[in-house]
């Protein structure tokens, strides 16, 4: 951390330095001095503007060239920075200088001359120079993000960065933004102490709001607006009914501060109220950046924050607490999975995707802080990745927003944006500006519902999206289409979908969508089909077996048979007067129909609608024929449950006392647990059952 804490302000202090001819007045000793103390306070303006008045007494000291370049540097005036190094580059006192060309090649980086940065710090490295190995550790990953870089900012995702324009943004440093319905929340440093102590004076964040587009941002009329503190950062619980907000204090005599988290309730005309000190706060850190999300499993809500305190990986490191209500907080659990050695910063956690937005720069980035997202999967985090360019530059990048009634994502850089405000050709160097983009980590998915008989399109349908967690399926939309078969969604990289279509009187269609694999980051659409069927019709027709004459009056019934071959009675119909039955099937379903009316043998039939003959069609015809006659009706049932017993074979033996039992005939009923036979008045008749696993009488 260089200096502030890493809060992301960029200080723009006014010049108050004498006119030239009165510049000189001073020894030049005391410009040095006075640079000196300000680039060891962290004030890299003032010390870059107090080496140019130095180097007007004596442009030919190097070492004030390089100090002047590296205070440049540290404030983000790059091109400044660039011209002092090139001044001791080009002199013959260039090797008492060992980090110019570590220097140089870091300028190089973040201009986004990647190649020659790579080159640069490939040949500081090659040197064998004697300096710390924390430099050369450094010079290595920032020869490797070049190299990194200068592949990737050939290959930008394909949207548009827009300034948000004078409305929002100032000459000085806006950043936060953060929609509440249509009103704009952010931040800006707009403002300075009026009374300080410390010159140049100091700057102060207030929170600013825009009602609408068409209006200039105010200043958001609360009392915790009004104090001598920084005011930043904004972020609302899910109902609107409490806000969160960074208060920072500075600290006597000096630029830096530290912040603290605190909460206030916002009462129906949109009032905050006191605000209120949170217990995740600590005594010597700093604690920033609020972010409010929501576990839609438990309806818990969670703070994500950043803070430097004792124990992390790195500067500032992401964290995260429950909300108990009342102010209440659970335990701070680092988000391990996320930070690195380097600085982690402005989380915020979309809900409705459940993905965490934060800054970095801790991993390869494209220069300065650069914005990455990481997917919550339900048990941890998925490895970030980078937003890519045009989110990302070279320069500083942090703050990304984005909200379910807004189509764009917002976030705030210092980029040198031709529409910043503060930017020109003489300024090359200030603020943080806030900017508009598209939605450029998520996918389109297009759904198409279609009747799998003739392929026509199918309207008056839905169509479901769930997430595949480790933990189950999670619904994330669903939509009814009354006039089209098409449904749009917006799905996550890195995630499992599965979508099921759906319509009264069809099958259901369903389709996975695997979202893990890297190489569909380019993918920015795509298309899945779903092919519903239409429910079967089943049209039964019961005849006299003996003259196939129609044959009125009987009783159809409809079984379901389950995969584990139990029998669930769907429907029954009797005919009085014809002898055709309708019904209803569904298909990927197993059914048994079963005839019976008394003088009658039953008869009965199996459908398995999976069979290929059925796949293209709608209707399907059974005939069932009945012999007239005496007809003995037998069941077989377990007997420990009394539930039907599929897959038995019935024998029926005729009986006499001379010759005992003789087999007339026997029946085998895979389906179903009805028998039917023919018998004859006069004769006596013995009943047997069998069955796999069973014994007489039918025991298991």
């Amino acid at each position: 951390m260089r200096n502030m804490k890493h809060f992301h302000i960029i200080q723009l202090f006014g010049l108050l330095l004498l006119p030239y001819d009165k510049c000189l007045a001073q020894p030049m000793s005391e410009w040095i001095n006075a640079a000196d103390k300000a680039f060891e306070k962290g004030d890299y303006y003032s010390a870059k503007e107090y080496y140019n008045v130095a180097l007007k007494y004596d442009s030919t000291r190097m070492d004030l060239w390089y100090k002047m370049g590296e205070s440049a540097q540290f404030h983000t005036a790059f091109n400044v920075a660039q011209q002092a190094y090139e001044k001791v580059s080009s002199s013959s006192m260039r090797d008492s200088f060992p980090l110019l060309d570590f220097r140089k090649a870091q300028v190089l980086q973040h201009k986004g001359h990647y190649r020659a940065a790579a080159s640069l710090f490939q040949e500081f490295l090659s040197k064998d120079l004697a300096v710390a190995s924390e430099i050369l550790d450094e010079a290595e990953r920032n020869r490797i993000n070049s190299e990194w870089a200068s592949d990737m900012v050939n290959r930008p995702v394909e949207t548009t960065v827009r300034h948000l324009g004078q409305q929002v943004n100032s000459p000085y440093s806006d950043f936060a933004p953060y929609y509440k319905n249509d009103t704009l929340y952010f931040s800006s440093l707009r403002y300075q102490i009026k009374k300080d102590t410390v010159l140049p004076r100091r700057s102060l964040s207030r929170i600013l709001l825009q009602p609408s587009q068409d209006v200039d941002a105010s200043k958001l009329d609360s009392k915790i607006n009004e104090d001598n503190n920084i005011v930043a950062h904004t972020a609302f619980d899910h109902k609107g009914e409490t806000v969160y907000f960074t208060l920072c204090d500075y600290k006597k005599g000096s630029i830096e501060f530290k912040c603290d988290i605190y909460c206030a309730a916002v009462d129906s005309k949109g009032q905050w109220g006191a605000p209120k000190r949170l217990p995740v706060n600590d005594a010597v850190a700093t604690t920033t950046h609020p972010s409010i999300g929501r576990d839609p499993f438990t309806g818990h809500e969670y703070l994500y924050f950043s803070s430097d305190r004792s124990g992390g990986k790195g500067g500032m490191d992401l964290y995260k607490t429950q909300l108990l209500g009342a102010g209440l907080c659970g335990a701070v659990e680092p988000l391990d999975e996320l930070n690195t050695e380097g600085n982690d910063i402005s989380p915020f956690f979309y809900s409705p995707t459940q993905v965490l937005y934060f800054s970095t720069d801790g991993r390869l980035t494209f220069g300065g802080y650069d914005i990455y997202r990481s997917n919550f999967n339900g048990r941890g985090w998925d490895r970030p990745t980078n937003m890519g360019s045009p989110v990302n530059s070279s320069y500083n990048d942090m703050d990304y927003s984005r909200f379910t009634q807004k189509k764009l994502a917002y976030f705030a850089s210092n980029r040198p944006d031709s529409l910043a405000i503060f930017w020109d050709d003489t300024k090359d160097a200030c603020c943080n500006d806030i900017y508009s983009v598209g939605i450029t980590d998520e996918i389109e998915l297009l759904v198409l519902n279609f009747n799998a008989l003739d392929q026509s399109e199918l309207p008056l349908s839905s169509v479901a999206l769930y997430e595949l967690r480790p933990e189950g399926k999670v619904l994330i939309d669903s939509v009814y289409n009354p006039r089209t078969n098409d449904f749009n969604f917006l799905i996550v990289p890195g995630k499992k979908y599965e979508v099921v279509g759906t319509r009264p009187g069809f099958t259901t269609d369903r389709d996975t969508v695997d979202l893990s694999s890297e190489e569909l980051v380019v993918t920015k659409k795509i298309e899945r089909k779903l092919y519903l069927s239409p429910d079967l019709e089943l049209d039964v027709f019961t005849f006299n077996k003996r003259d196939r004459s129609e044959l009125e009056g009987t009783t159809v019934y409809l079984y379901e048979i389950t995969p584990d071959g139990k029998m669930i009675l769907m429907d029954s119909i009797i005919n009085p007067l014809a002898n055709d039955y309708h019904f209803k099937l569904k298909r990927g379903k197993q059914y048994q129909v079963f005839a019976r009316k008394d003088g009658f043998v039953p008869d009965m039939t199996y459908i398995d609608t999976n069979a290929p003959e059925f796949a293209t069609v709608n209707k399907i015809r059974k005939d069932l024929y009945l012999e007239p006659g005496l007809a003995l009706e037998v069941y077989t049932w377990r007997m420990l449950d009394s539930t039907a017993l599929t897959r038995s074979t019935v024998y029926l033996y005729e009986y006499t006392d001379l010759e005992g039992e003789t087999l007339i005939d026997s029946t085998t009923n895979l389906y179903g647990n009805q028998f039917g036979f023919l018998v004859e008045k006069g004769k006596r008749y013995v009943i047997r059952g069998e069955r796999d696993g069973y014994s007489l009488p039918l025991l298991p």
